[in-house]
Order: C-alpha cells, then structure tokens, then sequence
C-alpha cells in the first residue's frame, strides 16, 4: 500500500475518473491505476465498491454545505435566516455539480449517508425548528430544496443514458439561471406559506 495513501485522497481521484470518463468506467482497477498502486490496496480503504460510491456522494454533499456557509460567511448582510440558508445551500449544490456533471445521475440515485447529512443540515434544521417548523417538516423542507436542484441539474446538464457522447440541446445559460432562481424562490416562499398558514 503507498505511504500516504487516505480515504479522502481515493474519493477526489475517483471523482477526477468520473470527470474523465464518467460513472460507468469508474472501476477499482481504473482507479488504482489512478492513485498508482495495485488494486487490492484500494480494499484497505474502501471493502467494495458500494462503500466508495457513499464516500463520492458524501464528499459532494460536504462541499455543497462548505461552499455554503462560506457563501453567507462572506455576505453577513444577507442575513442568517432559514430561507438566506436554503437558498445558499441550493445555489451551491448547483454550481457543484454543474462543475461535475458527470456526478450527477450518482448524486440524483443514492443519498448521502444519514450521519453526514445530519451533521451538514444541522445548523439549517435548528434555524427551521427555531422558526416554528415541525423536526419532520424541516427535514422534508431541506429534502424538497435538495431534490428541486437535482431534478434541475438533469434537466440543464444530465447526459442521456446510453448517449453520453451525444450532445444534449441546450438553452442559453442565462434561461437556465433564470429558471433556477424563480423555482428555487418559489420553493421557499411556499415552505413560509406552510409554516404560517394563511388564516381563514
């Protein structure tokens, strides 16, 4: 086994694979290749490959919520409310898989893991029960918010199973932006209009 060698090193190298070739012809051998040791070595890491495709998505998942904490970090103006925190969070899941696209159908099919997902969501779920949100209505808010962009990314970036290789039609990229941000506002308004529910 090389010196050196950590789960998190493996992650970013399988998805340069994925960046590369795509999903599909990310194998253990390929990936070995990649780190430059022999295949077997990988099995000290990772016992098969279901366990590494949960680190992949789990690594995306960090950087999503990394990019967005510094996002508001860095505009503090904006505010620290629960829909200034969904919006961030959207926003930057979006541009990170836009930067990968190949990661997208792996991201839209398996989840990240429970743990890590509730430790990244936890500041956004305490910001929402704070608010007057249920626990379970919070976490379906923050699912809602997590499934729109996925569901947005396929449809602006999404390769076509079978066809990778063939070019999408594609709108200007100011149609998608647009469309993003007014889906994404009207999600989150529609989560305020359910936690304060228009008297009769």
């Amino acid at each position: 086994m090389r010196q050196g060698l950590t789960r998190a090193a493996i992650v970013a190298a399988a998805i340069e694979v994925i960046d590369t070739v795509g999903l599909e012809k990310l194998t253990m051998r390929r990936l070995a290749s990649q780190v430059g040791v022999e295949p077997m070595s990988l099995y000290h890491h990772f016992p098969n490959k279901a366990n590494l495709l949960d680190a992949i998505v789990d690594s995306a998942a960090i950087s999503y919520a990394t990019a967005a904490k510094a996002h508001l970090a860095e505009h503090p103006a904006a505010g620290t409310s629960w829909p200034t925190g969904l919006q961030a969070l959207g926003t930057a899941m979006r541009t990170a898989l836009l930067t990968h696209p190949r990661l997208i159908p792996l991201v839209s099919t398996r989840p990240a893991s429970p743990g890590t997902a509730e430790e990244l969501g936890e500041d956004l779920l305490d910001a929402m029960t704070g608010a007057g949100f249920s626990r379970r209505d919070a976490e379906y808010a923050l699912q809602s918010i997590v499934v729109y962009v996925i569901g947005h990314v396929l449809a602006e970036a999404g390769q076509t199973p079978g066809a990778a290789d063939v070019p999408n039609r594609s709108a200007d990229q100011t149609y998608y932006d647009d469309w993003f941000t007014l889906g994404l506002t009207a999600l989150i308004e529609g989560l305020s209009v359910r936690k304060n529910p228009p008297r009769a």
